[in-house]
């Protein structure tokens, strides 16, 4: 792979109130990764020196600087907090630190939802799922995390701001004493809505993306007149035939999927209420019939043949056969990682003629002495 291709890394490290003290632009081996609502985990191994410690304090600030010279200029690819720091000297005199860091979001797992149950601010009731998350994070984190409002320890941490409420399908449940960032994290699963910590100044800012976060770069609503996509944006494709990738591979699976769904209700042996609920075209695919793959389903307390029927239904739509692509992105001058697409984004993929919608949601880096090396990509479906 041509060299001017390969992304240019600096390491800033800051002390705990964001003052930089250091920027390293050599290191031993350098490990990151972003996932989408969790804590991407740094590791940094460097050699050790004497001030070594006046550098890595607890929650210092790490900050990962990338650029191509010539086709992308310095951008922020991590940043976060370092949490824990090992020291190794070696029989042969070799001494090495090694930095263990988090992002940001490891705010969130470092709080308890510390409010008794059936408290306000336990208990949310029919609230639109990113205000539950809001108000989570406020009364545990942010501003009103304190003894006078109720909790019961101090939590709120200084110049910490949160964005966006108000959205999404109402959420309810009691989550007292439970970690604050593994319920954030089920409510935005639930509801489909993201979220973050970043820099704000010397201070962080929580925020929720309604629509989930990351640009769409698909072609969906693509304009043949300005190659522009529904969005607004100019579309990334990977294919083959575009040069951007390693290598893509299409599975189709019918191992798994029912197309006859018996749904059982109340009752006895003989007596018992059901109801049969079939995918005609998929189950009549081949001939005698070998396609026909059948499951039962537990309806009990469903108390009419039409409740029945829908739960059919939903193990039908549940249980269809899958259609899957994965493909490895390989470096292109035209698609270049951090300039045409981040993690996050939305992009298309061409297989064959057909095209798959996917968003990057995890990513893992490596810099070494050879340059940086994606290890991995995750690219999950666009739900239709």
């Amino acid at each position: 792979m041509a060299d001017f291709l390969l992304g240019q890394y600096k390491v800033e490290i800051s002390d705990p109130d964001n003052t930089k003290v250091h920027t390293l632009d050599d290191w031993r081996s350098l490990d990151f990764e972003h996932k989408l609502n969790n804590t991407g985990p740094l590791t940094l191994r460097i050699d050790a020196f004497s001030d070594v410690h006046a550098l890595f304090q607890t929650n210092s600030r790490i900050r990962v600087r990338r650029r191509i010279p010539g086709m992308l200029d310095w951008y922020d690819e991590w940043e976060g907090l370092h949490e824990t720091g090992l020291e190794q000297i070696f029989q042969n005199g070799d001494r090495v630190y090694t930095c263990y860091a988090s992002k940001y979001l490891t705010l969130l797992q470092r709080r308890t939802i510390m409010w008794f149950k059936n408290s306000a601010e336990a208990m949310k009731t029919a609230t639109p799922a990113q205000t539950a998350i809001y108000e989570y994070v406020l009364e545990n984190l942010g501003s009103y995390a304190t003894i006078a409002n109720g909790r019961l320890f101090d939590g709120a941490v200084s110049n910490f701001n949160l964005e966006g409420t108000g959205g999404g399908a109402n959420w309810s449940g009691d989550r007292a004493f439970l970690n604050l960032l593994s319920v954030i994290q089920e409510i935005s699963s639930w509801a489909d809505i993201d979220f973050d910590i970043e820099r704000d100044g010397d201070g962080f800012l929580f925020r929720t993306y309604l629509n989930q976060r990351g640009i769409d770069r698909t072609t969906i609503g693509l304009d043949p007149s300005t190659g522009l996509n529904a969005a607004g944006n100019k579309p990334v494709i990977f294919s083959l035939e575009n040069q951007n990738v390693a290598s893509i591979s299409r599975t189709i699976s019918h191992r798994g999927s029912a197309n006859v769904v018996i749904a059982l209700g109340d009752g006895q042996d003989g007596a018992r209420a059901y109801e049969v609920v079939t995918d005609e075209a998929a189950r009549t695919l081949n001939a005698g019939r070998l396609n026909q793959r059948e499951v039962a389903r537990n309806a009990s307390g469903q108390g009419t043949s039409a409740d029945l029927i829908v739960v059919g239904e939903e193990g039908i739509e549940k249980m269809q056969p899958t259609e899957s692509v994965s493909f490895v992105p390989q470096r292109s001058e035209a698609t270049l990682y951090g300039r045409d697409f981040w993690w996050a984004d939305k992009c298309t993929v061409r297989f064959e003629g057909s095209e798959y919608h996917k968003r990057l949601t995890h990513v893992k880096i490596s810099v070494g002495k050879r340059g940086e090396n994606f290890r991995s990509w995750k690219f999950e479906d666009i739900p239709s």
